[in-house]
């Protein structure tokens, strides 16, 4: 027997979607919030890793280990040191 396929679940069009790409070169925590609060990223990532993002902006970052991390959003680099504070970068992406 052969179930039939699922069928999708709604499909949520995002109008205002955001894309945020992370590289991590040293070890770093990350948690993203989006435009309702709602954590859509939160983890302890590894060297040499990448992960992508996608939600609602504006969104809230709060970035461990900062000088490890490259960071852009929608295609374009974000410089985090205006934001690090002992090595903790806290900002808002609109």
């Amino acid at each position: 027997d052969v179930a039939p396929a699922a069928a999708p679940g709604p499909v949520e069009t995002v109008v205002n979607a955001r894309r945020i790409e992370l590289d991590f070169d040293r070890e770093s925590w990350v948690e993203i919030r989006d435009a309702e609060g709602r954590v859509v990223f939160s983890q302890l990532n590894r060297p040499g890793t990448r992960r992508e993002v996608e939600g609602v902006a504006p969104f809230s970052i709060v970035i461990g280990n900062a000088h490890g991390v490259k960071l852009r959003y929608n295609d374009s680099d974000v410089d985090l040191m205006p934001y690090t504070r002992t090595d903790v970068a806290r900002l808002t992406l609109k």
